[in-house]
């Protein structure tokens, strides 16, 4: 899914899961599928790409683009920080469209741009821990 405003992170489909931790913590990323639209996006926009394609990987180095790859994601998301230069921020984006929040009561957020509805819910402490993780490193 690609956002209505540049892109700061591409992920492969392989990285689906670590796109929607991103976007939470605040950082504009696309999920491409096809290859050459993510060397396209990559390129047009100098996004940081994550991808465990090494073909694909080698591809996008010739053209400059900065890659990243790994399955831990602890390690990994701090990496994308690092080289976005940047803490994570909660609430982010909208973690299915990219979208901004507004807080419309206490504990209650809504995605300007696709309507999803987000709250404290039970798994909120365990958001926090993941933040705390990442901004640790």
């Amino acid at each position: 899914m690609l956002l209505k405003s540049s892109p700061e992170v591409i992920c492969d489909m392989m990285y689906q899961d670590v796109c929607r931790i991103l976007r939470m913590f605040g950082v504009r990323c696309a999920l491409i599928a096809e290859d050459w639209r993510i060397l396209r996006e990559a390129v047009e926009h100098g996004a940081l790409v994550l991808t465990d394609d090494t073909a694909l990987a080698a591809r996008l180095r010739e053209y400059g683009v900065r890659v990243l790859a790994g399955r831990e994601r602890i390690p990994l998301l701090r990496a994308v920080f690092k080289k976005l230069g940047r803490a994570p921020v909660f609430p982010g984006l909208c973690v299915h469209c990219g979208g901004t929040l507004t807080k419309i009561a206490p504990g209650y957020w809504r995605c300007n741009q696709c309507g999803h509805l987000y709250w404290r819910g039970s798994h909120y402490k365990k958001i926090l821990k993941l933040l705390e993780a990442v901004r640790r490193g």
